[in-house]
């Protein structure tokens, strides 16, 4: 269900300085790597992913493999690589990113929007537990960066909330969907794609408790806002992942929790 995974876009800083003459200098790496950014926000992950490789053989020669830039090309691989149904890969990029940018510090917010994209990554494999910490990690630091009315931090929330539904702990995604909802209808007003998806969360819930009166309240709330909305995200291509709900709509939804800066 959820997935601003590409409304709302994360965007690291990047210094740019050409140092000396380069084959290529920086500034054209940079201009190639946001035309990269964009093909991956129309969906287009295939030309996105050759960029970006692109863009990676160039900066590492002139720039090391520890240098911030680098780590933001490797969470936007990741981005695609997940929308492209390459698991591993993408948890492979996310990893990566996630050691580089670190070294702005365990508290900063780029670090905590990785560790989402790395969370659901894990979700969409089972690996509950793991994925669970790293949404509690990246909710701390969004909570103590942004407040409490932040997309941010509903998006940490519906997150933690799939977790809990998956591990069958409802009482508790349904307590962290309604705060996620609260924050959505507060930002966005109610039909917005990322309202939809709460309401799509709490029906999934809701039908697993067996409440079958609120499922289908929020179930037909949900598919009017998806109806919509519908198409405002490009769609998740990832085979084997657990968010793959019908209607299809729930699913661009659900993805939008991963950032590409």
């Amino acid at each position: 269900m959820k997935t601003e995974i590409i409304a709302t876009i994360l965007i690291f800083t990047s210094v740019l300085s050409v140092a000396g003459q380069q084959r290529i200098g920086l500034y054209e790496l940079a201009v190639m790597q946001r035309k990269s950014d964009n093909l991956c926000r129309t969906g287009d992950y295939e030309t996105a992913l050759k960029g970006y490789q692109y863009v990676l053989a160039n900066r590492l020669p002139i720039q090391g493999n520890r240098h911030q830039d680098i780590g933001v090309v490797y969470n936007n691989m990741g981005v695609a690589h997940y929308f492209s149904g390459e698991n591993q890969k993408a948890k492979e990029a996310f990893e990566t990113a996630l050691k580089i940018i670190l070294t702005k510090g365990p508290h900063h917010p780029d670090v905590a929007t990785i560790r989402c994209s790395l969370a659901f990554v894990l979700d969409a494999e089972s690996k509950y537990d793991k994925a669970s910490e790293l949404y509690e990690e990246a909710l701390k630091v969004k909570l103590r960066t942004f407040g409490e009315s932040h997309p941010d931090v509903a998006d940490c929330q519906e997150g933690m909330a799939l977790v809990k539904e998956a591990k069958g702990e409802r009482d508790e995604a349904i307590g962290l969907l309604e705060k996620a909802l609260a924050n959505r209808k507060k930002r966005y007003g109610e039909k917005h794609t990322d309202v939809g998806a709460c309401y799509a969360g709490l029906a999934l819930v809701y039908l697993n408790k067996d409440n079958f009166e609120k499922s289908d309240e929020f179930d037909k709330k949900a598919k009017a806002i998806l109806t919509e909305t519908k198409g405002r995200y490009p769609q998740n291509l990832n085979p084997i992942s657990r968010l793959r709900p019908p209607p299809p709509e729930m699913l661009r939804v659900r993805s939008k929790s991963l950032r590409n800066p």
